[in-house]
């Protein structure tokens, strides 16, 4: 009885041992509890730079793992385009799917202009002799927006042929019903217009011929003509409706009469009676500071301007340059369709091979590689007074 009971004695003691020896080897070796495995890997910050729009929170990611997707910043005026790895906001776009991270980091949201809505295409046409239909077609540009078209004829028309107490050119063409002057050039995109606004003169009391050559000469299906004549007494009459065989798929509007002095004002009238749905791009200002220094630019519709628009807002270094002019440098523009810069104060320019943006505040050179971005509209006295570091945004 003895020996069986030393011997359960002794067994209880190892069980209890072995119990002791397998606690001590599941005990945590350092930190404890739940963020042990935490302190054996490595984590960065991602912050996120909306470059005015809304706040973004940041993100504790560990390393070689993807960025979560954040919330969109909402920035008004524009269009969020993606978060990327430059500060500009126009290059490496940050892959939430593909890259990962390897370090602390920051990524910059990247924003475009917003739209003021579906734009319709316009096309201001006319046909100009002595310039009256022209300055009236400009102003029509100025108020609906879209691109203008010079009706040339392939034969210039002379004083001669415009002396209409003679037999002149003018008054044959006129008088013969199938006559269509010919047109020099022609309108290469005819068909991404929706509008169409088309001038004449009027002469002896209907449509020059030329404007029957321009509608025949291009399909002007379900898209809007909207005439208008320029005359010294004569009202429009006939003129516009004699048109409508020559593009009888169009939607024709009631053409007007102008004298070649109308104001802008009593032209805006008439286009704001149309009933058109008629969207302007969107006009593009920016505003360069400096403390308590704001100029104003009214910016160009070039390509090369866009892409300075789309850089905004920028907190960029200026610095001067010869005795008439601030400079400083964006990211590459798109010069393709930019004027060349001529003039003086007041003018904001590209130069290409060196890639700066000049603010000038003095009068410069025409120079092959000098584009013109836009005009000054406020504070060309401070020009030259702008130092060390600017914001430049959109306004």
């Amino acid at each position: 009885m003895k020996n069986k009971n030393s011997f359960a004695v002794l067994l209880m003691l190892v069980v209890c041992v072995t119990f002791m020896l397998v606690g001590c080897n599941n005990a945590p070796t350092g930190g404890g509890g739940s963020n042990a495995n935490e302190d054996t890997h490595t984590y960065y910050t991602v912050a996120f730079d909306s470059k005015g729009g809304s706040a973004v929170e940041s993100q504790r990611i560990m390393a070689g793992n993807p960025v979560a997707r954040s919330a969109l910043p909402v920035y008004e005026g524009y269009d969020f385009t993606g978060w990327y790895k430059d500060e500009a906001a126009t290059n490496n776009l940050w892959d939430f799917e593909a890259d990962r991270v390897d370090s602390d980091m920051t990524l910059y949201a990247g924003w475009k202009s917003a739209p003021d809505g579906e734009q319709s295409n316009v096309l201001t046409a006319y046909f100009s002799a002595t310039g009256n239909t022209e300055n009236i077609a400009n102003t029509i540009a100025e108020i609906v927006g879209g691109d203008t078209y010079g009706i040339t004829p392939a034969v210039p028309y002379t004083s001669a042929d415009l002396n209409y107490n003679t037999d002149c050119r003018a008054n044959r063409e006129q008088n013969d019903p199938t006559c269509r002057p010919d047109i020099a050039g022609g309108v290469e995109n005819m068909k991404d217009y929706d509008i169409v606004f088309i001038g004449y003169p009027i002469w002896w009391g209907q449509a020059p011929k030329i404007i029957y050559t321009f509608l025949e000469s291009y399909d002007f299906s379900g898209k809007t003509i909207v005439t208008f004549c320029t005359s010294g007494s004569s009202g429009i009459g006939s003129s516009s409706a004699n048109l409508h065989s020559s593009a009888p798929a169009a939607v024709w509007k009631d053409g007007q009469r102008f004298s070649g002095g109308a104001s802008r004002s009593t032209v805006e009238t008439w286009v704001n009676g149309l009933g058109l749905n008629i969207q302007k791009e969107r006009e593009m200002k920016i505003s360069v500071k400096s403390n308590d220094i704001e100029i104003i630019y009214r910016l160009n519709n070039s390509k090369a301007a866009k892409d300075l628009y789309a850089q905004m807002p920028l907190t960029i270094e200026v610095r001067p340059y010869s005795n008439n002019e601030i400079v400083f440098y964006p990211e590459k523009l798109d010069i393709s369709d930019a004027p060349l810069a001529e003039g003086g104060a007041g003018i904001l320019a590209y130069y290409a091979p060196w890639g700066d943006v000049v603010l000038f505040y003095g009068p410069f050179g025409v120079n092959g590689s000098l584009f013109e971005l836009g005009k000054i509209v406020s504070g060309a006295e401070n020009i030259e007074n702008l130092s060390g570091t600017v914001t430049v945004t959109a306004c």
